[in-house]
This record gives C-alpha cells, structure tokens and sequence, in this order.
C-alpha cells in the first residue's frame, strides 16, 4: 500500500456548498502556504442539473468556481501548486441524460477542472429515486451495500481519480462483520484494477463509525496481496474552513518571509503595469480595435515582449499607432509567431 500526496492539502470545500465557512477561496491557500504545503487540492461539492440535490454549490455557479480557482492558480503559482477539483456522487441516471448529454464527461472535458473524486453520500435506486427517500430502518439495512456497488460501478466508469471516504458508506452500521469486510474488499480490489486512490479521511475520524481501522487494515492485507498494482491512498482534510487545515507543521509565517513579500511585491508590480498598459493602448490618438489586439497578442506571449512595448509607449505617449506597430516589427523576435520563418 502506497501513501501519495505527503505534504499537500487535500479534500478542502468551499462556501459554495453551503456546509462550509463563509472564507475566501485564497484564505484557503494562504493557509496551506502558511503550513508550507507544496499543493492544495479544491475538492467542493459538484452540483447536479437541475439543481435536484442539497448541499452543493449551485449550477450557475459551477463555472465561477473553476474560474476563480484557476486565477488564484496563476496568482500563488510560485508558491504553490493549486488543484481544481470536485467532490461527486455517481448517479447513474446523469451519464446517460434524456438529451443524450453524459453529464460526467461533460465535467471531465471541462476547460480548468483537473480532476473528478467519487464521493458517494447517496445512490439511486432507480431514476430519480435515491436512497435518502428510505425509511430508516431499510437505509441501515440497505445503504453498506448500496453505497458500496455504485462505489465499485463508479470506480469502472473511468471519470474519477479518487474515492473519498469509502469507509464511510458504513455510517449507519456499529458493528464490523463479514458483510461489511466483503463490500471493503470488493471496494480495493476495484480500486488496484483501475489504479484509483482512496481516501483516507481525517474528517471521518471525529464521527462515530465514519472511519472503520477495520477498513484500512484489509486495504493493506489485499494490496499487499495483489500480483499487479499497489493500492495507493491519500490522506484528505475534508475541511470545511481554514480552521480544520492543521495537519502540516509550519516551515514559515505567510506574513513573514521575505520570498513571499518579494513575489507579492512583484506581483502588485505588473497587476499595476498590465492595467496601465491597457490604458496607454487605448488611448492612442489613432487607435482601432485590430490594433489592439495585434499588439495584445504579440505581447501577452512572454512577459519580456510586455516590459519592452510597455517601456516604450511609456517613453512616447504620443506615439501613434504606426510608430508602435514598427517598434514591434523590428524586433528581433516578431518573426518567431510567424507560420514561415523569417529569411
């Protein structure tokens, strides 16, 4: 059995889903940095279409999330790795939708999401009847073997990288018994075949009967066992605010080291110039939208093309729009965007 993902921060929500602090996104990953983390994976709650499941974000605020997670990736690159990430059940039901959309593909083609945890918390008994419209005694009868096959049928679609709890799916059960070691073993040895990681889960570990030692135990016995892969595991916060991201021991204060102060400074430094330039563009006496983004898109390549157009207009404020576009031309790499090389 492998341990993967020492010294990240894994499994963190977000105000989205409605269970969690009302903290920014990049107080998050502050945080994370603070505790020096090499990478922090967001892994909120994926809403459904329709909106027909609680706690969750919402689906008008799907493309917010990656968006916003992906512009703190650019922000905090140099100091951390980001992951983009959500926490979904698998639902039958949403991978073969009546206008022949797979609601699951759609997510994992989407453009700054980088990967898909199975987190299953209910299952569907049949189209749009799931296990939580159950009377309580058939759900502590029924949800351990439920929960467990679309567990494994998740695990054999190929959408996701991870499960999180899988021991969870045992909540309701205070007792281990043969039932439970067969769904666990069912559950690892799908996870060896198709190289997917489970969780091992922090959270789980503060709630009765959410975390099963029993579990993980035979996680180590049937991986040890296998003639192919390794089991691997990672071990997940499941945070729900910056105060539940305590795992690591901190190498540095945020606030405090000169590295950070350095890159924040130089950060603010070229925010201030990228918004300056775009005012110095579009004021040219005789600008025009191809203009502007003939030179937007010469400059935005490499940040060295920026600084010399952007010293440049700065030196000439009353260049016109031909002595800046014959400043680019003669420069030494204007030909390198070309289809023919320059001769």
């Amino acid at each position: 059995m492998e341990l993967i993902g020492q010294g990240e921060v894994f499994h963190i929500h977000t105000f989205r889903c409605r269970h969690a602090g009302e903290e920014k996104d990049e107080e998050y990953i502050k945080k994370a940095i603070d505790l020096g983390a090499s990478a922090i994976a967001f892994t909120d709650h994926a809403p459904f279409p329709g909106d027909v499941f609680r706690n969750r974000m919402l689906m008008a605020e799907l493309h917010e999330y990656v968006k916003t997670l992906n512009t703190l990736k650019k922000k905090f690159r140099t100091m951390i790795k980001v992951w983009v990430g959500l926490e979904i059940e698998y639902i039958p039901s949403f991978e073969h939708m009546e206008n022949g959309i797979n609601y699951y593909k759609q997510l994992k083609s989407m453009e700054g999401l980088d990967f898909l945890m199975l987190g299953q918390h209910m299952y569907e008994i049949e189209a749009g009847v799931y296990s939580f419209s159950l009377d309580k005694g058939t759900v502590k009868k029924m949800e351990p073997s439920g929960l467990g096959k679309a567990i494994i049928a998740g695990i054999a679609t190929g959408y996701f990288d991870v499960v999180a709890h899988p021991d969870r799916c045992f909540r309701r059960r205070k007792v281990w018994d043969e039932e439970l070691a067969d769904i666990s073993k069912a559950i690892i040895e799908q996870a060896i075949k198709y190289d997917v990681i489970l969780e091992q889960n922090e959270n789980s570990k503060k709630n009765k009967h959410h975390y099963w030692k029993e579990f993980w135990e035979l996680a180590e016995t049937v991986s040890d066992m296998s003639d192919n892969k390794s089991l691997r595991i990672i071990r997940g916060l499941d945070a729900h605010n910056t105060g539940e991201i305590s795992m690591l021991t901190p190498k540095y204060s945020l606030e405090d080291t000169e590295e950070f102060n350095e890159w924040l400074k130089q950060y603010e430094k070229e925010e201030e110039q990228d918004r300056e330039f775009v005012a110095r563009l579009n004021s040219v006496e005789d600008g025009y939208d191809g203009f502007n983004a003939a030179v937007l898109t010469y400059v935005k390549k490499n940040r060295n093309r920026f600084d010399r157009v952007y010293n440049y207009m700065k030196k000439n404020p009353q260049a016109l729009s031909s002595d800046i576009v014959e400043f680019i031309s003669n420069q030494d790499d204007f030909y390198d965007d070309a289809v023919y090389p320059k001769k």
